[in-house]
């Protein structure tokens, strides 16, 4: 019984929508009518049309319509659209008829019941918006921003949309600021719409502020009645001239109401109806009638309240004082901002930073240095000084520091302003040693700003502490190949590196630095006799910073050095004394430092290389990096196929190697190192054990292929099985081929 009530249930539904459907259908009679006896389609189109149109509507209609069913009928009725416009061109009818009409109110029509079955869907809202925008078509707008407000009070982007099409499409500022505040009252937290309700005054001002100039009432005393005309005619202009779709009523209306009968069930708006924030409407007529000052004072209030609603939102401060250099009736508080900014968070490193470079972004938009950049560099600079002298501390020596530098590297900054601002950063860094607030970033900018006059700026950027390995790599080599032009620098580099290392002994990329400059002093290419004497202070140096991270960056850079030696392949024994040494120091933490190694035995003839590595791989662990250059290394220079290296092995396993004579094996020596690499790495390396693998098929010793690939699966992980069997087979079919 119950099924039996339930398929009752469905029938009805069915003829339900069936009937609702069938209405709407029917409702498009008049037009296709019209557009087959206009010749813009022909009989057997207009039928395509039904049908796709009702296969739609069945789809929109169904219980569980998806987002897509609606937005595929959309596509369709404005692709329509758009063919009827093309056709009508075509055949020279230049005047829109009824068909147009009744296609966007088809739009309106499918847009309007999607959102009432997606009511919190902005995109869907935001696309809806952006047809009637592009139709013009306001009366609608209005009623669509405030059905989407009303069911969306929380969403940003809404929000200020609908106010800045008040304020820009329909020049009705009054609706612009209700809207806003309505906005603010739901959604006091918002960053986003202070900064728009802050620009939107400050625009308003300005607009105001123009229109006084054109009529001549800048100076005179009774000039406010002329200013209430003005911004009375702003704030009630009439509303640009859109499409009459069909479905707007009569109404002008001074601005949309948020709220809709349809979506009373949502509440939405309910927290909209309260009353103003604040008593600004008046400030439209009399209030704006003393010049720029009075102009900006509704900004100045949002500015303040916008402080006491978020006062920890540094970035909120910061828009609005860029929302100032961008109109002209923002200078008035500009200032007022910079002092709340300071007051504020005057030991804020990126408040100070962000002060100094607001002149400069000013500048931006002009590509070619003039007088204003010139300007501009002067105010930050100034601000730069000023906030060090509010609240000293060495992060913000360090930030201003670094700042400076990075406006060195500007492109198309005069080579006079470049000197200047190296020079100026020379000042800071002293000053910042001086007061014994200089971080160790601060010394190293400080050594390598010594450097500026003698290196381009791109050499410069590569001994900065920030600097990637290729760039420092690049700069120490260039700046060591200078055969004594640069020893003055050098020693200037030293002095600051070394007063550094005095107040942060700690410290290991400044100790990195300072080693660096005392290998730079020994040439380009120095031999391991002209390393000598600086062995001791490398000691000294590791032994300061052993047991921290630092210490691995020093060997790092003296065995850099014994390798980059001139004689270190004639002296091989000695770069492997270092690397001992190294290796007794750092123990697990010197895997790093045997790549290191391994990468230079392998610039070494094979012999040679054959009699150091036993050395290398002597302790464990030895990372896969190690193992892989030294395989390809044996595999590139070294014979791949020699006599049999499983003398041992039983002589059924030798009969299955498919007729391979025992000349045809792999090299005893490669399957050596294979043997050591699987046996720290044959857990997690799928490449490693394919490697091996294919050494025996390249040959065509299938047999040991296979028990290669048995043991790959007894060793790896489970996980890695199923990707080592598809690689695996992939290689015997390639070797097939």
């Amino acid at each position: 019984r119950r099924s039996t009530c339930q398929a009752h249930c469905n029938a009805r539904s069915a003829a339900a929508m069936a009937d609702r459907v069938r209405e709407v259908m029917e409702s498009m009679v008049p037009e296709l009518e019209d557009v087959q006896r206009r010749g813009l389609c022909s009989a057997s189109e207009v039928k395509a049309l039904v049908r796709r149109r009702e296969r739609f509507e069945y789809l929109v209609h169904r219980p569980r319509a998806t987002r897509d069913d609606f937005l595929r009928y959309l596509q369709l009725e404005i692709n329509f659209e758009a063919l009827l416009k093309c056709r009508r061109r075509r055949l020279g009818m230049t005047r829109q008829g009824p068909p147009d009409f009744a296609i966007r109110r088809r739009i309106h029509f499918i847009f309007s019941r999607a959102a009432r079955r997606f009511k919190g869907d902005e995109r869907l809202w935001m696309q809806w918006i952006d047809f009637a925008e592009r139709r013009k078509a306001d009366k609608r707008l209005e009623r669509i921003y405030g059905r989407a407000l009303a069911v969306l009070p929380h969403s940003v982007p809404l929000w200020t949309r609908a106010a800045a099409w008040e304020f820009e499409a329909r020049s009705n500022a009054s609706a612009a600021r209700r809207l806003l505040q309505r906005a603010l009252r739901a959604n006091r937290g918002s960053r986003e719409l202070w900064l728009a309700y802050f620009r939107f005054e400050l625009i308003f001002a300005e607009r105001v502020q123009r229109r006084r100039s054109a009529l001549g009432l800048d100076g005179g005393a009774g000039a406010a009645d002329g200013d209430d005309v003005a911004a009375g005619s702003m704030a009630d202009g009439e509303e640009a001239g859109g499409e009459d779709d069909g479905e707007d009523d009569g109404e002008d209306g001074g601005g949309l109401e948020v709220g809709d009968e349809d979506e009373d069930e949502d509440g939405g708006a309910a927290g909209l109806a309260l009353a103003p924030m604040t008593d600004v409407e008046g400030a439209e007529g009399g209030e704006l009638g003393g010049g720029s000052a009075a102009t900006s004072a509704v900004a100045r209030y949002v500015y303040e309240s916008a402080v006491a609603a978020m006062p920890e939102d540094v970035e909120l401060r910061l828009g609005c004082l860029r929302a100032c250099g961008e109109v002209e009736a923002g200078a008035p508080i500009q200032a007022a901002i910079e002092t709340s900014l300071r007051d504020s968070f005057g030991e804020s490193a990126a408040v100070a930073l962000a002060l100094a470079s607001l002149p400069l972004d000013r500048c931006a938009a002009e590509p070619e240095w003039g007088s204003a950049h010139a300007a501009a560099l002067r105010a930050a600079l100034q601000s730069l000084d000023a906030s060090l002298a509010a609240a000293p501390s060495a992060r913000l020596r360090d930030a201003c520091v670094a700042w400076v530098e990075t406006v060195t590297q500007r492109e198309g900054l005069p080579p006079a302003t470049v000197v200047r601002m190296r020079k100026k950063g020379l000042q800071l860094c002293k000053a910042a040693h001086a007061a014994g607030e200089a971080s160790p970033s601060v010394y190293q900018r400080w050594a390598a700003l010594h450097f500026a006059a003698a290196l381009s700026a791109a050499d410069v950027s590569g001994l900065l502490p920030d600097a990637s390995e290729p760039e420092a790599a690049l700069a120490w080599r260039q700046l060591g190949g200078s055969d004594g032009a640069h020893d003055g620098a050098l020693q200037l580099a030293l002095s600051a590196c070394e007063a550094g290392a005095i107040r942060h002994p700690q410290d290991a990329s400044l100790a990195c630095m300072r080693l660096r400059l005392l290998l730079a002093r020994c040439g380009e290419r120095p031999t391991l006799s002209d390393l000598a004497h600086l062995r001791d202070p490398f000691h000294e140096v590791a032994s300061a910073l052993r047991g921290t991270l630092g210490a691995l960056c020093v060997w790092r850079v003296w065995i850099e050095a014994a390798i980059a030696a001139a004689d270190s392949t004639s002296q091989p024994q000695v770069v492997l004394a270092v690397w001992r040494r190294a290796e007794a120091a750092l123990r697990a933490e010197s895997a790093p430092l045997k790549v290191l190694v391994a990468e230079w035995l392998c610039r070494l003839n094979l012999s040679r290389a054959r009699e150091l590595r036993p050395a290398l791989l002597r302790s464990p662990p030895t990372p896969l990096r190690v193992h892989e250059a030294l395989l390809a290394h044996e595999t590139a220079e070294g014979p791949l196929y020699g006599k049999s290296v499983l003398q041992g092995a039983s002589a059924d396993l030798a009969g299955q190697s498919g007729g391979v004579s025992a000349r045809c094996c792999v090299a005893a020596e490669l399957v050596a190192l294979f043997e050591r690499a699987v046996s720290e790495h044959g857990h997690d390396s799928v490449d490693l054990w394919l490697h091996y693998a294919r050494c025996h098929l390249r040959q065509g010793a299938f047999a040991k292929a296979s028990a290669v690939h048995d043991r790959a699966l007894r060793v790896l992980k489970e996980q890695l099985h199923s990707d080592f069997v598809t690689r695996y087979q992939e290689a015997l079919r390639g070797d097939a081929e």
